[in-house]
C-alpha cells in the first residue's frame, strides 16, 4: 500500500497545475512530505544499486536520485564493502550529506569527518542523515587549503561549527544550503584548515 500512495503523491506533485502553482504547492508540501515518508524513517532510494532512505524534503530538489554519482558511489560502496573493521571516510564539500549518509547506511562502523563552507549545509545534514548514525558523523565548517589558519584541533572545529550551524529545523534547512567558493571574502567568514 504504501508504495502505491508514494507514486500517488509523486504523481500529484508533478502534475502540471501544482507545477507551476508555487503559492498552492506551499501550502501542499507537508502533507505531501507526510505521504512520502509517513513513518519519519525518510523515502527509500536505490543508490549505486545500493537501497537507503533519504527525507522527504530532500526529494524536492531532485525527485530521482538513482543516477546521482553513481560512478563515485559505486566506488565508494566497493572500497566500504573491503573494509573488515572501522573505516573513516572524509567528505570534502559534503553540502547537505548525500554521500555521508549513502557511507553511514551502507556500512555499519564508518566513521564520516564531513567537511564543508555553508553551515546551513551541515546543519541540512542532520536531516539527510538518518538519526542512528549521528553518532558516527562528525562535521567541520571551514575550507581546506594549504595553510592551518585557524588553529583548531578536530574537536575543537567540530565543537565551533556546532555552535555557529543555524537554528532552524534541519529539514528546513535542506532547501537553504548553498555553495560557497573560497575567495579573499570567504577566507575572512569561513575557518581555513590544514590540507
Amino acid at each position: 500500500m504504501l508504495p502505491f500512495i508514494q507514486n500517488l503523491a509523486r504523481q500529484l506533485r508533478h502534475a502540471p497545475v501544482l507545477r507551476r502553482a508555487e503559492r498552492l504547492w506551499s501550502l501542499l508540501r507537508p502533507a505531501y512530505h507526510r505521504l512520502l515518508d509517513p513513518f519519519g524513517r525518510g523515502v527509500p532510494q536505490e543508490l549505486a544499486g545500493r537501497r537507503i532512505h533519504l527525507p522527504a524534503p530532500l526529494l524536492g530538489t531532485n525527485p530521482d536520485w538513482s543516477s546521482y554519482e553513481v560512478k563515485p558511489l559505486t566506488e565508494l560502496a566497493r572500497w566500504l564493502d573491503a573494509q573488515t573493521g572501522p573505516a573513516l571516510l572524509l567528505d570534502i564539500g559534503c553540502s547537505f550529506g548525500v554521500i555521508s549518509s549513502f557511507a553511514l547506511q551502507i556500512h555499519p562502523s564508518v566513521q564520516v569527518i564531513a567537511f564543508d563552507s555553508d553551515a546551513m549545509s551541515l546543519r541540512a545534514m542532520e536531516g539527510v542523515v538518518p538519526r542512528p548514525t549521528h553518532s558516527r558523523l562528525r562535521r567541520i565548517r571551514g575550507l581546506l587549503g594549504d595553510e592551518h589558519r585557524s588553529g583548531f584541533t578536530l574537536d575543537q572545529a567540530e565543537a565551533a561549527t556546532l555552535a555557529a550551524l543555524p537554528t532552524i529545523p534541519a529539514r528546513d534547512a535542506i532547501n537553504l544550503s548553498k555553495f560557497i567558493c573560497f575567495d579573499e571574502n570567504s577566507a575572512e567568514l569561513v575557518p581555513q584548515h590544514l590540507e
